[in-house]
């Protein structure tokens, strides 16, 4: 799918696309109308290498069903999806508010009162959704909205789950800040991986910051060895018991975490008693609005002619006039139908209405220059006559050159990407010969690219390492295939032994031994016992005979003549194997006695 959604394009016939509210890397969300039912929605466009994979779709399709039965006034409602014109799209209730991402840009910080009733009512909509059996494997707080009226809603449930599960490549899905160590080790997950997510997000909004910080490779291996900091050391007013939650839902071992959203809930809840009231959520999106209410008209009362005085009428035409030219000036109007327009004619008809123009030029990749893609205040909103509206004008598209960013230490990769115009996107990692923090993969490939795109990298853990298993006294193809299996390969020595033929005799390193995977054993495999000439025994008596080739590890048959194998002092008069033939340990030996 190679097809850009614009703004005022209708989908499918009854989606009106209206202006694009967000985007990232799984998509475009546009602020739409719904022409059959007349409301307002939400609709996400998916990007191409999503909507291209048969995989994702298919995954796609059966959680936005799942996602769709999910009703909670916590969760955003998924309404409908579908194809249309090669384009995959999801519908889902509007929510009028902002993103808490946006919030903390704005506030660094919450009160921790308030941070206790975002993270509350995020977890009254997780606790909806696992009973459902859905995880949403990526909370952050772009996924986490809060309307004008304090209500917080979880969004994106279903799509992080179907982009993993389609993925071609192993190794981590999800985002480097609030990723689980489960998810690093690409280990099966269920609704204890939100929780862990949700305590480093509870971090964040007490503290301002996440839990861990540096380049990704560092901060994905402080995810699975370092504890996250009690949220107190950082901002002195966090009381013990947030200490206590935090450190509990994020423990590195899923089993000494909450057992359920629920449970993390509910001393959540009993925290919040102790700190007492704080700010309503409703101030955390609120906007600064300004009406002008109009002024009553003055009136004269009627006078005779022959009492009134020319200035005084004079003084109150002045007023009056001054009245209504202030009356004039400060009546708001609306501002006209302008996005999409060629900046010309929008400044036309904003002179036209009487307010002034400001235009700011922004790249746009899908917009012909000149063409006015938003404004503010927006079409439709009340302003003050003479006031002046921002045009965000497209100055078109701009070419960047990507590099090949493969092999390099991934701040250097940030530093050319920086360099280039072009954005850090989604950050994967899985072990790999290569150093940690080398990039092993990039999307898209290097070339040339619309500026401000975003560049997807996959980087190494560095190798794994594996314990060494124990394979003496298995058969050569058995150790291979137990090495083998643990991601090891085997180096073949043999030598002379008394254990069977085949047989691992030694190996190195020894069992238990941590390795890099990918690593040698050497397997040390017997060839037998080391063969020697027949002595010569004839003449010998039996018994001296059968003694001296039993003492080389021969088995000794006698063959007499009445049958029984009599030995006696009867002399040697052949044997088989002849005199300097080759023998080994274990072998028969025939001797003839007469």
């Amino acid at each position: 799918m190679n097809k850009q959604m614009t703004e005022m394009q209708t989908i499918a016939g009854r989606y009106e696309l209206i202006t694009r509210v967000s985007s990232g890397g799984m998509g475009e969300v546009y602020r739409a109308r719904d022409n059959v039912l007349g409301r307002m929605v939400a609709v996400k466009v998916l990007p191409s290498h999503l909507a291209s994979n048969p995989g994702f779709v298919e995954r796609f399709r059966a959680e936005a069903q799942s996602a769709a039965r999910l009703s909670h006034p916590n969760v955003v409602q998924v309404h409908d999806w579908g194809e249309w014109d090669l384009t995959y799209y999801m519908v889902m209730e509007y929510v009028r508010g902002k993103n808490l991402r946006q919030i903390l840009a704005g506030t660094e910080r919450l009160e921790v009162g308030q941070a206790c009733a975002v993270i509350e009512q995020v977890l009254s909509g997780l606790e909806a959704a696992h009973r459902e059996g859905l995880v949403h494997r990526d909370i952050k707080p772009e996924n986490i909205l809060i309307s004008y009226d304090g209500t917080v809603k979880v969004t994106d449930f279903g799509i992080a789950r179907a982009a993993e599960a389609s993925s071609t490549t192993t190794g981590l899905f999800g985002t480097v800040a609030y990723v689980a160590p489960e998810q690093v080790r690409n280990e099966p997950i269920d609704s204890r991986t939100d929780i862990y997510s949700t305590g480093c997000l509870l971090y964040e909004v007490l503290t301002g910051a996440t839990p861990f910080a540096g380049d990704a490779a560092r901060v994905l291996h402080q995810h699975l060895s370092e504890p996250v900091p009690a949220p107190s050391r950082e901002v002195e007013e966090v009381p013990s018991e947030l200490d206590l939650i935090v450190v509990k839902a994020t423990n590195k071992d899923p089993s000494d975490r909450y057992p359920s959203s629920a449970s993390m809930k509910g001393e959540l809840t009993e925290a919040m008693a102790a700190i007492g009231p704080s700010a309503p959520l409703s101030e955390l999106t609120s906007e600064l609005t300004s009406e002008v209410a109009p002024e009553s008209q003055p009136t004269i009362a009627g006078v005779p002619r022959k009492k009134r005085k020319i200035w005084p009428m004079l003084v109150i035409a002045l007023v009056l006039v001054a009245t209504v030219a202030i009356a004039w000036t400060i009546r708001p109007v609306t501002v006209p139908e302008i996005v999409n327009l060629d900046s010309d004619l929008a400044v036309e008809l904003l002179n036209e209405a009487g307010l002034e123009s400001v235009i700011e030029e922004e790249v746009h990749p899908n917009s012909k220059p000149g063409t006015v893609m938003r404004s503010d205040p927006r079409p439709g909103e009340r302003a003050r006559r003479g006031s002046e509206v921002l045009l965000v004008v497209s100055r078109g598209p701009a070419v960047a050159t990507l590099p090949d960013l493969t092999g390099m230490n991934i701040e250097a990769a940030e530093q050319e990407l920086e360099s280039a115009g072009l954005l850090l996107g989604d950050v994967e990692a899985e072990h790999a010969p290569e150093a940690a923090g080398t990039v092993l993969r990039q999307s898209p490939s290097p070339g040339r690219v619309n500026a401000g795109t975003p560049v997807n990298l996959v980087v190494s853990l560095g190798p794994e390492i594996v314990e060494v298993p124990d394979v003496i006294g298995k058969s050569l193809d058995e150790a291979r295939a137990v090495l083998s299996n643990r991601g090891l390969g085997a180096i073949q020595v043999e030598e002379f032994n008394d254990a069977p033929a085949g047989q691992v005799i030694n190996q190195s390193p020894a069992q238990g031994e941590k390795v890099e995977k990918g690593s040698q054993v050497t397997v040390t495999v017997s060839k037998g016992p080391e063969p020697f000439q027949m002595p010569d025994v004839r003449g010998k008596a039996c018994t001296d005979a059968k003694a001296e080739l039993e003492s080389m590890g021969l088995v000794v048959i006698v063959r007499s003549p009445d049958g029984k194998g009599t030995c006696a002092a009867n002399k040697v008069s052949e044997q088989d194997p002849f005199p300097g033939a080759m023998v080994r340990k274990g072998q028969e030996a025939n001797l003839y006695v007469s």
